[in-house]
């Protein structure tokens, strides 16, 4: 997945460089929240590569006789093959006029090429789990050093625990913890920072 869009300042918006681990790139993007989309994409194991600003959709308006043009923020591609837009708004910018666009580019984007368009807001994503993403994304081991079995992980301790836990089994202690976190094998409050005396807790598998 490349990204073919350059962004820049001279489009009146403020760019953001951040620098993929996953996708080993950097990628830019437009505002504080995709900002924070990208990095909770970064830790998402289910996403295997994304790009931001990837590609434009074009679409022919029979009222107005012109053509219309959508980009959408991300184009991601999942583990199982298949690949999503995301649109990234801000709850109050949402209007039934944005809505009834993104659904007309929608349909369009499912009939050709079968790629679903999502809709993101700001409404679970604030400054601290960001900073807290960015934490995990910057720290984390792309794999995991060790095979781990779920049933023999801890179920509740810090995360200076796990890394004392993980030492004798993990050649890379710190960075496999943080992958554990940011894979979604224990859950915290995100909402405050993550640090070595951070209770974590396993995610039961149902």
């Amino acid at each position: 997945m490349s990204n073919k869009y350059k962004a820049n300042k001279s489009r009146g918006r403020h760019v953001y460089q951040y620098f993929s681990q996953k996708n080993q790139a950097p990628l830019k993007v437009e505002s504080f929240l995709e900002l924070c989309v990208a990095a909770q994409m970064e830790c998402e194991p289910n996403i295997v590569a994304y790009a931001a600003q990837p590609e434009s959709l074009h679409l022919h308006d029979s009222i107005t006789n012109k053509t219309i043009r959508y980009t959408p923020d991300f184009l991601i591609k999942y583990a199982n093959g298949t690949a999503a837009f995301i649109e990234v708004h801000h709850s109050s910018h949402i209007t039934k006029d944005f809505q009834s666009r993104l659904a007309l580019f929608n349909e369009y984007s499912l009939k050709t090429a079968n790629v679903p368009i999502v809709l993101v807001d700001e409404r679970q994503l604030t400054p601290m789990i960001y900073t807290n993403l960015q934490l995990i994304a910057n720290r984390r081991s792309a794999r995991l050093s060790c095979t781990l079995n779920h049933a023999d992980l801890p179920e509740l301790l810090t995360f200076e625990a796990l890394v004392d836990w993980l030492k004798p089994r993990s050649q890379t202690s710190v960075g496999d913890a943080y992958h554990l976190v940011g894979a979604g094998f224990y859950q915290f409050d995100k909402s405050q920072l993550l640090l070595a005396s951070t209770t974590l807790n396993k995610v039961m598998l149902s």
